[in-house]
């Protein structure tokens, strides 16, 4: 199972890497760019995204300027404000390195595929967030939390995503972003993934913030001292809890069983 776990994290990162340099070594030289003087909308996210491939501090600085256009639009339950949610995701969820680290990391373990053992999956998590956690990873999830925040809605302390973009959500990018959030919890408690006895322990990622509740259906609700991570990672979880079979991936179905099959 952790074998087909694996592939399946690496098959999801692949689909979504392989079509450019995104996470290339070859960043090029940085540069300062100010959020404000960005007029990203919904007709073109698509080419600020296309633009800030291989440039990390401008893809900062666009999720910023999303940011800030989502923060001034008001209702965000709108194709307009979803399609800019989402880039600015995306962009987020890429420069955190997240993608590139899993490509090179998993490689070398599927050159031993054969030897792979119980051990094997959680070795790869702490390779993934040494990288994540000494690049872009911390930074990016802090950016996700700002995003989530100008779209989630609280029902009885449970986040979830307003419809339209529940309606668009990929499982692809579900699956990146929630492994984004879940690497920047354990960044921010200072909890290495070798200190804990699952990636997907829930009560141990954030106690007392993130709260189980069994259901039917079962949901994510966050405590009074919540962070805008924690109620990101809610709202992805309850995204998953309540579509969960609707999506035919096989890191979503890890992703729920970890989480709410206790």
């Amino acid at each position: 199972m952790k074998k087909i776990a694996l592939l399946a994290l690496i098959t999801v990162i692949l689909t979504f890497t392989s079509c450019d340099n995104f996470f290339s070594n070859s960043w090029g030289k940085q540069r300062s760019y100010d959020s404000k003087n960005i007029d990203v909308n919904a007709d073109n996210v698509d080419e600020w995204i296309e633009a800030a491939k291989g440039n990390p501090e401008l893809a900062d600085a666009v999720t910023e300027a999303i940011i800030n256009e989502l923060e001034k639009m008001g209702n965000t339950d709108n194709p307009e404000a979803a399609k800019l949610f989402e880039g600015g995701v995306n962009l987020a969820v890429e420069s955190s390195g997240l993608g590139e680290s899993i490509l090179t990391e998993g490689a070398k373990l599927l050159g031993d595929i054969d030897d792979f053992d119980e051990d094997t999956f959680t070795d790869l998590l702490g390779k993934i967030q040494d990288d994540f956690n000494s690049g872009g990873g911390p930074g990016a999830a802090e950016k996700i939390g700002k995003l989530v925040d100008t779209v989630v809605e609280d029902k009885d302390g449970a986040p979830k995503f307003n419809d339209t973009y529940t309606e668009m959500a990929e499982p692809g990018d579900i699956v990146e972003t929630i492994l984004v959030l879940i690497m920047g919890e354990l960044y921010d408690m200072g909890i290495s993934i070798d200190d804990i006895d699952s990636w997907s322990s829930l009560e141990e990622i954030a106690d007392g913030r993130l709260m189980l509740e069994v259901g039917p259906p079962p949901e994510i609700q966050v405590g009074p001292e919540a962070t805008p991570t924690d109620v990101a990672l809610a709202a992805y979880l309850n995204l998953i809890a309540e579509n969960h079979d609707k999506y035919d991936n096989p890191m979503i179905d890890t992703i729920w069983e970890g989480f709410f099959n206790k």
